[in-house]
């Protein structure tokens, strides 16, 4: 396990190398602890250290981490009114959001990188309907973006549909 201020050190000497713009100032320990409240759980230390050191939200896989208060917004809200939101959404279509289960990354068309909030530290991908296991800690996560990996290569693909070309009349392969 890599210690926590290494990760953050490799994550800070990412975006210098690769000149990648963080949209939001750093925000607060006290403006974090409001939106843990709202959410009822802590967020995990890695992320809270990312808001507070690095900048709320914008930058790192996808369209970035959700902030709190005035960061980034996901195309729902803060990552408190993400949350929210997210669970509202799965109980209007009568199923429960996991307990302790956090989004905190967007990849835009509602797909989310959680967090599962325990000691394992593992990050889930949730789409509309699916929450899809990865072999990612929070750590893993980051060093995953910094070497320029896809994500997202976890979700299974939609099988292809059998096409029949028109001219040969039979299957394109």
């Amino acid at each position: 396990m890599v210690m926590q201020s290494e990760i953050i050190h490799s994550i800070k000497s990412h975006i210098d190398q690769c000149g990648i713009d963080i949209p939001f100032p750093t925000t607060t320990v006290q403006k974090v602890a409001s939106a843990e409240a709202s959410i009822g759980m802590p967020l995990p230390l890695l992320l809270r250290e990312l808001l507070i050191d690095v900048g709320n939200g914008g930058f790192g896989p996808g369209y970035g981490i959700i902030g709190v208060d005035v960061g980034y917004h996901s195309d729902l809200s803060d990552i408190a009114g993400t949350y929210q939101q997210v669970c509202e959404g799965w109980s209007e279509c009568g199923d429960t959001w996991p307990t302790g289960v956090l989004p905190f990354c967007e990849f835009g068309s509602n797909i989310f990188a959680c967090d599962t909030n325990d000691t394992s530290g593992d990050v889930l991908i949730s789409t509309d309907s699916t929450i899809v296991p990865t072999t990612y800690d929070l750590e893993r996560f980051f060093q995953t973006w910094i070497k320029g990996a896809d994500i997202l290569a976890v979700l299974p693909r939609p099988p292809r549909p059998d096409i029949i070309n028109p001219f040969l009349n039979r299957p394109d392969n």
